[in-house]
Formats: C-alpha cells, sequence, structure tokens
C-alpha cells in the first residue's frame, strides 16, 4: 500500500518570485487552491500570518491575499521552506489561481 494523499488540492510546480510582510521576497516552489510552497533566505514561524504579493505567469495583475504559515524547516543552510495556507483570498483571485492550475493539469 502507498501512503494516502492528504492534500485537498491538486497542487503544480511554480518558481516565481512573491513579495511578502511589504518589503521581503521569496520563491515560490508549487501551488494549489490552498496553499503555496515557499523557499527563503530568512527563517519564519510557524503560525505566523503574512500578507502575500504575487503574478501567476503570463498575467499582469497582482494576486493579494492573506496566509497563515502552516509548517516551516531549514532547508540548506541559509535557505528556508514553509507552506503557507491562504487565509483570506478575494474570490475573483482564488478564480485566477484554480484557473492556471487546471489549465497547468490539462497541458500535454
Amino acid at each position: 500500500m502507498g501512503i494516502e494523499e492528504k492534500r485537498k488540492f491538486p497542487r503544480i510546480g511554480l518558481d516565481i518570485l512573491i513579495n511578502y510582510d511589504k518589503n521581503l521576497t521569496a520563491r515560490a516552489k508549487n501551488i494549489s487552491c490552498g496553499g503555496l510552497l515557499v523557499e527563503t533566505n530568512r527563517a519564519v514561524v510557524k503560525g505566523a500570518f503574512m500578507t502575500i504579493v504575487f503574478r501567476l505567469p503570463g498575467d499582469n495583475e497582482d494576486i493579494k491575499l492573506y496566509a497563515k504559515i502552516a509548517w516551516e524547516r531549514e532547508a540548506d543552510a541559509g535557505s528556508y521552506e514553509a507552506g503557507l495556507e491562504f487565509w483570506h483570498i478575494e474570490n475573483h483571485d482564488l478564480k485566477k489561481i484554480k484557473d492556471y492550475i487546471d489549465t497547468q493539469l490539462d497541458a500535454p
């Protein structure tokens, strides 16, 4: 038997910069309709909240949302990964994310 998938939403790879807490940046590594996996050069605190701003590839409008740090870990020396759970997101921004993911999943 394999390990049962616990995720509620399909997840796809992503490689974009995000801005958080006004003047900090991180690299998004994957995305779902429920959250992001990001890599940053700063440690973050599990349970903390942050405002995130980013653009999906091919889009010219920012997505701004509020997220909770669900987990964090040191990835390499001076590099950290964190799972961000979307906490508050406007419906039209969530639709953009869902449409982007669906397009990527349907791509050959």
